[in-house]
């Protein structure tokens, strides 16, 4: 038997790419994070690696939300559906 369970978890991907690409460096003088300047090439090298990503997880995740996972119990399987699979 198959079945097919969708999961909706707003900001999944937002958090997940921020916290893989911070914009934030350690202070260790104040053992706190600074934010990068915004125009700053380490700034933009990581605005740019997070667009990446990002745009690589869209073949997974709809919405930037959405993931649907198909279980199959016969097989002992469960395999994560690329969105164009199963987003109308």
């Amino acid at each position: 038997m198959k079945i097919r369970l969708s999961f909706k978890t707003p900001d999944v991907v937002d958090d997940a790419v921020e916290e893989e690409f911070p914009t934030t460096i350690p202070n260790y003088e104040t053992d706190d994070f600074d934010e990068m300047e915004p125009d700053s090439d380490e700034y933009l090298e990581v605005m740019v690696k997070r667009e990446e990503l990002t745009e690589f997880l869209k073949q997974w995740v709809g919405y930037g939300e959405y993931v649907s996972i198909e279980f199959d119990q016969e097989a002992n399987t469960a395999v994560v559906l690329k969105a164009v699979d199963w987003i109308r």
